[in-house]
């Protein structure tokens, strides 16, 4: 509450000067009684009408007195009937009680607001205090999904990854698959690679890690010799290798008398370029 404020508002000139309604004359008594400076300030204003009375009082005749007593005795009181005046008692004790149960209760009253004010502020503060609370819990739980989707879409990758690999090695297992290997030529002797070929499904997985990186502008190429006739098997850079786990799945052949790679222009050639022959193995 602006004390200040109050004092200014000019409530407590009406209640000096008698103009103040019942409830305004409580809590100026009340709110006198819990703030000093308004104790002071309601003071202050009552001694200054006060001495403005004194101020403009004016002093009655001198010889007033002596007139009013001189016209009181000459006034016969004979034949006049006394009249009994109507005495009411002044409930002192009561109006005194009833003021105080009013300034009591007026003083309960604001004691009960400035309490709810307070309840309510904390409340406000609490209630705040657990809406950030309430939207961290949020944060977290939906932290939590996104790493449960990303642990789960991991777990269904690493499970194709395990049924891919599953089938390449049984597919490795057959009986019916050969391994081909392919040996550097003179110019590339470090160079080794090797093929698993399936002439029944005509599957042909290779294994092509021990090459040295392509370029950009080039690509790897993967032959079949069928009757000295070289056939496309598929095109591939050596970076694949890197990124992916297990053999690279070819273009199929159900006849084959040699495999070879060659280091063609990006995207392949028709035919194998031999100055760029870099393995080859005979089946």
């Amino acid at each position: 509450m602006d004390i200040n404020v109050y004092i200014t508002s000019g409530i407590l000139e009406n209640y000096v000067l008698g103009s103040a309604s019942d409830q305004e004359r409580q809590e100026v008594e009340c709110m006198s009684h819990i703030y000093p400076e308004i104790k002071v300030a309601l003071t202050t204003f009552q001694e200054s009408i006060e001495n403005l009375a004194l101020k403009a009082a004016v002093s009655p005749p001198e010889d007033l007195k002596e007139k009013v007593l001189v016209q009181i005795k000459s006034e016969s009181q004979d034949g006049k009937e006394q009249k009994e005046s109507k005495v009411i008692p002044i409930q002192k004790n009561t109006a005194s009680k009833s003021g105080g149960i009013y300034k009591l209760m007026a003083a309960a009253s604001i004691i009960l607001l400035l309490a709810v004010g307070f309840y309510a502020y904390n409340t406000k503060e609490d209630l705040a205090i657990a809406q950030d609370e309430i939207e961290n819990a949020d944060q977290v739980y939906d932290q939590m999904v996104v790493d449960y989707n990303l642990l789960n879409d991991s777990k269904l990758d690493v499970s194709k990854e395990l049924t891919f690999l599953s089938s390449q090695i049984e597919f490795m297992g057959d009986q019916n698959t050969q391994k081909v290997a392919l040996s550097g030529t003179a110019d590339n002797a470090d160079n080794f690679a090797a093929v698993y070929w399936n002439q029944g499904s005509e599957i042909v997985l290779l294994d092509a890690q021990y090459l040295p990186e392509n370029t950009a502008e080039e690509s790897y190429q993967l032959w079949v010799l069928v009757d000295g006739v070289p056939i496309d098997l598929g095109v591939f850079d050596s970076q694949i290798f890197v990124d992916t786990v297990g053999l690279l799945e070819m273009k199929t052949t159900g006849l084959g008398d040699a495999f070879a790679i060659t280091r063609e222009p990006k995207g392949g050639s028709v035919s194998p370029t031999l100055e760029q022959l870099h393995v080859i193995g005979t089946i």
